[in-house]
């Protein structure tokens, strides 16, 4: 319950954070079962869904069909697909889909050393 209710928390900051810098956003509310990802945001140049991970480790590792999932919903709105992860001790991270390397395993692993974006980087 405590790992969830932190990327509640996670999820409501960030949708709070878009709302300040000027974009519109909506969060989707248990949107984990469904295929809809987890902030929805627009600042009139950009449209952008976001699928948030909170973590207390230095990587994560994500479903491949999880991934597709956003990129199809991405496709259907013509949104850029994004992920962002909360690594314990560290700012969010934004990892763009088309950036992702997927392991033999089918899944794809995000660390706190790999190249993302900051929200500063997304909001430009």
């Amino acid at each position: 319950m405590w790992q969830y209710q932190k990327g509640v928390t996670f999820e409501r900051q960030l949708f709070k954070r878009f709302w300040d810098s000027g974009w519109a956003a909506m969060r989707a509310a248990g949107s984990g079962d469904k295929k809809v990802p987890d902030i929805i945001a627009g600042n009139g140049k950009k449209l952008i869904i976001v699928e948030c991970k909170t973590i207390n480790d230095d990587h994560i590792y994500l479903k491949k069909d999880d991934v597709e999932k956003l990129i199809l919903f991405g496709l259907r709105i013509k949104a850029w697909p994004l992920i962002c992860v909360k690594f314990k001790g560290n700012p969010e991270i934004f990892y763009a889909i088309e950036d992702l390397q997927y392991t033999k395993n089918n899944c794809c692993k995000l660390s706190v050393q790999q190249k993302g974006l900051s929200f500063d980087e997304i909001n430009y």
